[in-house]
Formats: C-alpha cells, sequence, structure tokens
C-alpha cells in the first residue's frame, strides 16, 4: 500500500509539473541563437542624459529629467530611498528599459541602435537577487564570462574568498549531494563572475548585503585599489561604503536633487542626503 501511495504523489507531481514543464521548453525555443559576443572591457564614460521613464499604468513618471555621468576610474553612488528610481536607472543604462525622453550614452554615443548583445557586452551586473547557481565551482563562476576561461582565470577571480583553495570541480548545493554555503558565500561567488567576465563598467546594487561587515570593508577597498581601469557603479544604503566615492547621486522621487563627495554632502544638514545618512554617519 504505501508503494503505491508513493507512486501516486509522483504521478501527481508529474502532472502538476507538466505545464511548468511546456513553458520553460517553449521559453527556450523562442530564445534566438546570437553568436558570443566579446566583453568590451575599455569604457572610457557612461551617461544618462535628460532621461525620462514612467512604467505603464504609472500616475507619475519613475524618473523625470535625470542626467548622471560616470567616467573610467571613477566610483559612483546611487543613493534614495526604496522606490526613488535607482534600480530603474541601472536598468536604462544597461538597456533592460527604454527611456521615453532622454538619451543614454556609452564613450558618448547615443546608444539606442545597438542590439541588445552589443550594448550588455560594456557591462557586468551584481544585483541583490544574486545568483545561487548549484553547478561546480567552475561553471558557478564561469557564468556569463566571455568565452573559454582557463582555470588560471577562475582562480583569479576567486582570489582573497573562502574558494580560492577549494577544488575547482566542487559540487555547490546540498540538494545535488554537494557542499552547502551561506548567503555572504554565495555572494561572494557572484563577485567572483563579475571579476572574471572585466566587462568595462561594474554595476553594483547592494553587492555585499548578505556579507559580514568585515568582508564587506575587504571588498570595498578591493574596489578602490582596483578601480582605475574600469567604471564602478555603486547602489548602497550604508553609509560608510560612500565615504569613498567619487561623486554621490542622490535620487528623490524621480529626481536628481543632490550629488557630490559624501563630505560635500553631510556639510549640507538640511539636505536629503544628510537626512537619510544622519543616524549612520554618527557610527562613522
Amino acid at each position: 500500500m504505501n508503494a503505491i501511495r508513493q507512486c501516486g504523489y509522483a504521478f501527481g507531481s508529474i502532472v502538476t509539473a507538466a505545464p511548468q514543464a511546456a513553458i520553460y521548453r517553449r521559453f527556450v525555443r523562442s530564445v534566438p541563437e546570437t553568436p558570443a559576443r566579446a566583453v568590451v572591457p575599455v569604457v572610457h564614460s557612461v551617461a544618462l542624459d535628460n532621461i525620462s521613464f514612467q512604467y505603464p499604468g504609472a500616475p507619475e513618471p519613475t524618473l523625470a529629467d535625470v542626467s548622471l555621468h560616470a567616467c573610467r576610474g571613477e566610483l559612483v553612488a546611487l543613493v534614495g530611498v526604496n522606490g526613488a528610481g535607482k534600480s530603474t536607472a541601472v536598468n536604462l543604462l544597461i538597456g533592460a528599459l527604454r527611456p521615453h525622453r532622454g538619451r543614454v550614452l556609452i564613450n558618448g554615443d547615443d546608444v539606442s541602435a545597438l542590439s541588445e548583445g552589443e550594448r550588455l557586452a560594456h557591462f557586468g551586473l551584481l544585483v541583490q537577487e544574486f545568483g545561487r547557481f548549484e553547478f561546480t565551482l567552475r561553471d558557478t563562476v564561469g557564468l556569463g564570462a566571455p568565452g573559454a576561461v582557463t582555470d588560471r582565470d577562475i582562480r583569479a577571480a576567486l582570489s582573497g574568498s573562502f574558494a580560492a583553495e577549494l577544488p575547482l570541480d566542487t559540487q555547490l548545493g546540498q540538494q545535488w549531494g554537494g557542499t552547502g554555503i551561506s548567503g555572504g558565500q554565495w555572494q561572494r561567488l557572484a563577485l567572483a563572475r563579475i571579476r572574471l567576465r572585466s566587462a568595462g563598467v561594474w554595476i553594483l546594487d547592494e553587492p555585499t548585503s548578505a556579507i559580514d561587515a568585515e568582508a564587506e570593508r575587504e571588498i570595498f577597498a578591493e574596489l578602490r585599489r582596483t578601480s582605475a581601469g574600469r567604471i564602478t557603479i555603486v547602489v548602497s544604503h550604508r553609509a560608510w561604503t560612500l565615504r569613498g566615492m567619487d561623486r554621490i547621486y542622490v535620487i528623490d522621487a524621480g529626481a536628481v536633487v543632490q550629488q557630490g563627495t559624501y563630505d560635500e554632502l553631510m556639510n549640507h544638514p538640511d539636505g536629503r542626503f544628510a537626512r537619510l545618512f544622519a543616524t549612520q554617519a554618527e557610527g562613522i
């Protein structure tokens, strides 16, 4: 009886999963095959030029006449409360959204005519919902890399992380009988993927949200130390991580309301930035 019961459960699972499997197969077939495109390792500047964007059905624009720029060698931060428009600005920059007005510029050129692949080749992106890809360590870090990469490249990307000495064939993820790792360790692997990709622009949305304070300080110290060869754009809610930024854009209600260095912005106690970070600044 138990065997029959288990068989019934298994059959029910198959019936339940069949529609989802069919949707997945249709999605995979719908994606056109495109040749691998080499990553662009050197980008001199990126900018949003008087960008406006409004989501369908929204009563007000999410962004209205927003302009910001970043040049090679700079660390630039976007800050603001949830819903202020930071993620929308990032999605407009990489091409996930199309502006209703204004231009997106890379190296001073309007990129509206570029294909998706050509646009994305300029960027390495780490979002808050970093992927937990339960493959081998080698395959997990190698995702998104341009073409074939060597084990030496992967080792270099893992340098300084918990996985630096692990065998590259280590299976990750307990559901596959592999090694279980913490959320912070998954995030360190996501950072290693960005490092391995080595695109000209790094966009890091809360890149240390799951990492302890000591590891966070090490990561931001490394970002500053290695920043000369790329553009680094960081979205962060932690005041101390903003002290080393070359420029901070404060976005509020869809507009850039302030910009400057950390010290410049904190010297305006009535400004939006100082009000957002006053409590955190006391502990720095």
